[in-house]
């Protein structure tokens, strides 16, 4: 995850990219989740590139904390439509 903006957001900069990346991005979710917070706007504007290709949230001021699970559902699908976005339908679902 990204603490501090240190890459491109994807709306700026379309790099290929990684499986790796990808899973690394959904892990990322997840630890948020687990942690009980809610990203609330995952978009090209808000997800970064770094220089070594990997992804990260570089905004969280969308953020809340104790959200339902339809907001963790609604993260979910927002995450998916990114995915199908940057690795086209196969790889985001596989």
């Amino acid at each position: 995850m990204v603490v501090r903006p240190d890459g491109m957001p994807l709306a700026l900069e379309r790099p290929d990219v990684s499986d790796a990346a990808l899973g690394d991005l959904w892990a990322d979710l997840m630890r948020l989740h687990g942690a009980g917070v809610v990203h609330g706007a995952i978009d090209l504007d808000r997800v970064l590139v770094r220089d070594d290709g990997s992804l990260g949230f570089g905004d969280l001021a969308s953020a809340t904390v104790g959200e339902t699970v339809g907001a963790r559902r609604r993260d979910e699908a927002q995450m998916l439509a990114l995915a199908v976005l940057l690795a086209g339908e196969e790889r985001a679902v596989a």
